[in-house]
């Protein structure tokens, strides 16, 4: 569901995607690289 893929407002505060501008580049994995449950 959204929250397994982080898209709920708490998934995406614990990705950091809050984060706005300049040094957030480099704040979000891909999903492929977490190594995550989401399909």
């Amino acid at each position: 569901g959204r929250d397994s893929r982080g898209l709920t407002s708490a998934g995406k505060r614990s990705r950091g995607l809050r984060k706005k501008g300049q040094g957030a580049e480099k704040v979000r994995p891909s999903l492929g690289a977490r190594g995550n449950v989401a399909k």
